[in-house]
């Protein structure tokens, strides 16, 4: 009988214990979920930023005009700007270098958006003051073909 007494009273003191517990790692744990979906976010519109470089540097590649290339750029990764920024409508930016045999013997694309994170990242820039991170980060892909002489 003691013993039944001593294990209810334990049991009785550690309700608290628990309550802190799970107030001490859920903030942690929804931390760690926001940022693993942000990477995947993040390699998502890197994937889809590889993908309209390639189609950019194809279509330039092909003489195409740069007005051409840039549609096409842009056409190759559908709503990609849209999905890193989450509710802006911010478009891919396209830059063109275009073959000029005597001087320039590659044609190169750059396809780049900038990439909103939802994981609040710059509250560790206000913890470590020396930190680089912050609410935003552009993220580029290079297409490059060597022109045929």
């Amino acid at each position: 009988m003691s013993a039944l007494r001593f294990f209810r009273r334990l049991s009785r003191r550690d309700r608290g214990a628990v309550a802190v517990e799970f107030a001490l790692v859920v903030p942690v744990l929804l931390f760690m979920t926001l940022l693993l979906v942000d990477f995947g976010r993040m390699a998502y519109v890197q994937l889809g930023l590889n993908a309209a470089a390639h189609e950019g540097v194809r279509a330039s590649f092909l003489q195409k005009t740069t007005s051409e290339i840039t549609s096409t750029t842009v056409a190759a990764a559908p709503g990609l700007g849209k999905f890193a920024q989450i509710n802006t409508a911010t478009d891919v930016t396209v830059s063109i270098v275009v073959c000029n045999v005597p001087t320039v013997l590659y044609t190169q694309v750059t396809a780049s958006t900038t990439f909103k994170w939802i994981t609040p990242l710059n509250l560790i820039s206000k913890v470590a003051p020396g930190s680089t991170l912050g609410s935003t980060v552009t993220l580029s892909a290079k297409g490059v073909m060597r022109c045929i002489v």
